[in-house]
């Protein structure tokens, strides 16, 4: 981990993402830290969403002037210490309650709270900052810009530079498949793709279905939570692909 390149990367990303967010751009809110940012400790794991979600008609203006927001801003743009504190006060109420779908989602395959806990260092950031009510809607608001592009390059930029040890992209069809990284093997395989590896900017990596919408049979939730399991106590290589319902 480099701290003096993750704060440079910071300042770069926060300008163009302010600039974008803009009313006469994107007009979209924005966030790319799902938890507050750590650029003191080295990263254990990683876990990288898609893009933030949002309300039809969420716009920037409903961001900057939204109370829960606006100590995060200076008129119209987010403040350094704002974009690296993440979604608060979101994402404390939502891990203390474990009331998030997403949250839900993880625990089922062996990433509850107290397992992230026991990991160390952990971040969250979704690879796509600017909020909307689906990725498409991002994709189709994107349209004309150099957004899409910009945005996997700095996250491409941010992984580097915080070098962390494990990677889970949570997604696959909108999440590693849109991302820039190296031969795919799937792990897991029934009716989706339920592990895939690779490697993002040279790390190792696993790519999950979003868990948002965890809607898996049992047989496949526990072959998760063991491969899973296996990846983050550094056994990734003695993992066996399993085709299920064979």
């Amino acid at each position: 981990m480099d701290k003096k390149k993750l704060e440079a990367w910071a300042e770069k990303a926060l300008d163009y993402y302010n600039e974008m967010a803009q009313e006469t751009k994107l007009n979209l809110s924005f966030y790319q830290f799902q938890k507050p940012a750590d650029f003191d400790n080295e990263c254990e794991l990683l876990l990288v969403g898609l893009n933030p979600g949002a309300e039809e008609g969420w716009g920037y203006a409903s961001q900057y002037n939204n109370p829960n927001w606006q100590p995060c801003f200076e008129g119209k743009r987010m403040t350094m210490e704002g974009f690296l504190k993440g979604n608060l006060p979101a994402w404390e109420d939502s891990w203390k309650s474990g009331s998030w779908n997403l949250l839900k989602g993880l625990s089922l395959i062996g990433l509850g709270k107290e397992r992230l806990d026991g990991i160390g260092n952990w971040q969250y950031i979704n690879y796509v900052p600017f909020a909307t009510n689906g990725f498409k809607a991002f994709e189709q608001k994107a349209k004309g810009t150099d957004a899409f592009s910009r945005c996997i390059e700095l996250t491409e930029e941010f992984i580097q530079c915080l070098s962390p040890k494990r990677i889970i992209i949570m997604g696959t069809a909108n999440g590693v498949d849109k991302l820039r990284h190296g031969k795919d093997t799937v792990l897991l395989r029934g009716r989706i793709r339920y592990i895939v590896k690779t490697t993002i900017c040279d790390i190792p990596a696993l790519a999950i279905p979003h868990p948002s919408y965890a809607n898996w049979p049992v047989g496949a939730r526990e072959e998760m939570t063991r491969m899973i399991g296996m990846y983050l106590d550094g056994k990734v290589d003695e993992i066996e692909e399993i085709v299920l319902g064979r």
